[in-house]
């Protein structure tokens, strides 16, 4: 895969980033950043730089994404490089997101584990990597009922509170009328 993400970047005459690649001797997994360098039209040579398989997962880390929320990031064939909670790296992705790995937008689909998830994915423009952020449904749902419900404990509030405060306001401008009046009414 390393090999033939360089002759690609030589063919395209650009940057090209290697799905995961498992190690021969190590079989550690990690990806490659190819940069073809020409001497005039004629390639020279071919500058790699190795991500080793721990690297995306601690840029995952540093994103401040909310400890519920699901951020990932897969490669062209759908295995895992990198995601919050931990998964293997080079495991596959589940079917729905695999399914949906090549579009941007959000997605409903199942996680590895079976929760019901709802996900936005990006494509990136310098890979055939995409990255994932979900959030389990049911923690949505929760989310959303929470709001609602405090709309409606402020809605039904306010609507105790509007007529006493019209009743109290209406007192206010009346009640220095009707002392003019008597005030007049006694002359």
């Amino acid at each position: 895969e390393a090999i033939a993400a360089q002759h690609r970047a030589f063919a395209t005459r650009s940057v090209v980033i290697s799905n995961l690649v498992r190690g021969p001797v190590t079989q550690h997994w990690f990806a490659t950043i190819e940069l073809p360098i020409f001497k005039g039209s004629q390639p020279f040579r071919g500058l790699a730089l190795i991500i080793k398989q721990g690297r995306f997962l601690h840029l995952l880390g540093e994103q401040g994404i909310p400890q519920n929320w699901l951020p990932g990031i897969i490669d062209r064939e759908g295995r895992f490089i990198a995601r919050v909670p931990h998964a293997e790296v080079g495991q596959f992705a589940s079917p729905g997101w695999r399914a949906t790995k090549d579009k941007t937008g959000l997605f409903e689909f199942s996680s590895l584990e079976g929760d019901p998830l709802i996900q936005a994915n990006a494509h990136s423009s310098i890979s055939d990597w995409e990255v994932g952020v979900a959030i389990k449904k049911a923690e949505l749902r929760t989310a959303v009922w929470h709001t609602v419900r405090w709309a409606v404990i402020l809605g039904v509030g306010l609507s105790i509170a509007s007529p006493l405060l019209a009743w109290s306001l209406a007192g206010q401008i009346t009640r220095p009328i009707d002392q003019l009046r008597h005030a007049f009414g006694d002359a």
